[in-house]
């Protein structure tokens, strides 16, 4: 027997019934696994927060002293000298007395390389041709005979090198140092005005060195400095400082009382310190100002307290004061936002 129509359309109807019924349970189901796992996450995520913050009430010291230590440097200044100096190649003019032969001839030395001599002490002998009669070269003044010479020996004895600008002098300076020195000795024949030999006094040595302008020290004429060369010290008077000659370049001049004959030198590389102050050394970076006054931020067990301090230079990043000791700790980066806080 055929299915009627209406029999067709009451299975439909529940089939329909059903399947949205299945539909509606599925639902539920899961909204509430979505409400359980909901759930689950939120306790967990309370849990780890619960954990983080045990954990940051624990640590919280350690991560304190950590960020301070990182943003609040705490260190010590040292015991120290700070010197303003600056290097590079120089001449040595005057010290020394030339001596020529005042006529042609053959020379005779009566002293030996290295040996001293007195004001009029015959040095050597020049003997003409066709002659009996010795022409006498005698020293003017006391020092130390030497036989060795260079061309330019004798620039350096006449010239008035405050005359030359930075790039004369930097010619001369690399002159100086490629010459290779001349010994003369016993029989030679020499030239009228020909150099024979030299006596080094070592007295009243001038020095001229260049420097570039933006590098050179705070100097005037007359100040008291300190020169370095060959691995020895002098006190120095400067007498001259001329920047612009050429543009960027300045040449400093200067007097030095005694050099030892033994260390003199036409040319040197040469430090000039033009200052030195003695004291602690901190970083620059460490001072600050507050009412008007200098000091650093000393730390009080764990707060910084501003103290007044007298600075004597800043060099570059350094710095070298008096008012506190070695053993003061300080805020090596202060900053007077950190006067009167905690800083570790």
């Amino acid at each position: 027997m055929l299915p009627t129509r209406r029999t067709l359309f009451l299975d439909f109807a529940l089939f329909v019934q059903y399947s949205f019924y299945d539909m509606g349970k599925t639902k539920k189901k899961k909204k509430t696994d979505r409400q359980k796992s909901i759930h689950k996450n939120l306790q967990t995520a309370g849990l780890v927060i619960a954990i983080a913050l045990v954990g940051l009430v624990l640590l919280w010291p350690y991560l304190r002293l950590a960020f301070l230590t990182l943003v609040v440097p705490i260190g010590r200044g040292t015991p120290g000298i700070l010197e303003d100096r600056i290097s590079g190649n120089a001449i040595y003019a005057g010290g020394q007395e030339i001596l020529v032969a005042p006529v042609s001839g053959t020379i005779k030395f009566l002293y030996e390389s290295g040996e001293s001599v007195r004001s009029g002490d015959t040095v050597c002998e020049v003997m003409p041709p066709e002659s009996n009669h010795p022409q006498e070269i005698k020293a003017t003044g006391l020092g130390v005979f030497f036989n060795d010479i260079v061309v330019e020996d004798l620039v350096l004895s006449s010239a008035d090198l405050s005359q030359k600008d930075a790039s004369e002098l930097t010619i001369l300076c690399s002159e100086l140092a490629d010459s290779q020195p001349v010994s003369i000795e016993d029989g030679y024949f020499v030239s009228e005005g020909e150099m024979v030999g030299r006596v080094v006094s070592g007295e009243n040595v001038n020095f001229y060195m260049v420097v570039k302008t933006e590098e050179r020290p705070d100097l005037s004429i007359g100040d008291k400095a300190e020169i370095e060369m060959n691995e020895s010290q002098y006190d120095c008077i400067i007498t001259s400082v001329i920047d612009g000659k050429p543009p960027g370049y300045s040449i400093i001049s200067g007097e030095i009382d005694y050099v030892p004959p033994e260390k003199y030198a036409r040319t040197a590389y040469t430090w000039l310190i033009a200052c030195k102050r003695e004291g602690i050394i901190v970083p620059s970076q460490s001072l600050v100002e507050k009412d008007g006054q200098v000091g650093v931020l000393v730390v009080q067990k764990t707060y910084a307290r501003f103290r007044p301090v007298e600075v004597l230079m800043v060099k570059g990043d350094q710095a070298v004061i008096k008012g506190i000791d070695e053993t003061s700790e300080i805020v090596l980066r202060g900053m007077a936002f950190f006067d009167g806080r905690r800083v570790r």
